[in-house]
């Protein structure tokens, strides 16, 4: 799976996975700052550092934007610290800067991260933390995260296959940093289930029987 030009297809995650994905992770417990622990995650790989880290939150905010929310929330993030009686704590407003903001750190969040004024520190093995204190000891699915992080994004196939959730996995390790030379990384064992060795291939659809849909 990659970015192809002519002759390439196109395929997208089909709807009803991507609402089946959004129920399993609202039917568990995930701290709402779990996105915001993996961007940071992904800043500290990225700079060989897990200190004085300045969040993008706008490039986060690619991810969890989702049309038809309640007013002036724009953001959707499935997770929730206990519970999910309440739908309406799922929409974020739009300052994301400021609901992340390293003043509004406190609680189980502070067990994997420090502040130094507006910049943000990971503890020493903060995955360890992390699935600790915002998963509650117990690993997510790869998988329906990917679905909901990935749902609006298109996907392009040059050499005829289509594509499985493992290449939107894969995609996913890339991009998060949760590679190490090749390979998954420690810390994403520590995070996540593993991807199973099969998956629906209901899970992505061609473009074009979406159009004719």
């Amino acid at each position: 799976m990659t970015a192809g030009g002519e002759g390439s297809r196109k395929f997208v995650l089909a709807v009803e996975d991507v609402r089946s994905a959004i129920a399993a992770l609202q039917a568990r417990r995930i701290h709402p700052f779990f996105p915001a622990y993996l961007h940071l995650r992904k800043l500290a790989v990225s700079k060989n550092s897990n200190d004085q880290l300045r969040p993008d939150w706008s490039e986060l905010g690619i991810l969890l934007t989702v049309p038809g929310g309640p007013p002036n929330k724009p953001y959707f993030r499935p997770f929730l610290e206990r519970g999910g009686a309440n739908r309406s704590r799922y929409w974020m407003n739009r300052n994301l800067a400021g609901s992340y903001a390293p003043s509004s750190i406190r609680g189980q969040v502070q067990q994997v991260v420090t502040t130094s004024g507006q910049l943000f520190n990971l503890k020493d093995d903060h995955a360890r933390l992390a699935r600790e204190y915002l998963l509650y000891d117990e690993p997510l699915d790869v998988a329906d995260l990917v679905v909901f992080l990935y749902r609006d994004f298109g996907f392009l196939s040059v050499d005829g296959s289509t594509p499985s959730i493992l290449d939107c996995i894969d995609i996913f390790l890339d991009d998060f940093g949760f590679l190490n030379h090749g390979a998954r990384s420690a810390d994403f064992r520590k995070l996540f289930d593993n991807a199973p060795d099969e998956v629906a291939s209901s899970l992505l659809v061609e473009l074009a029987e979406v159009d004719e849909a």
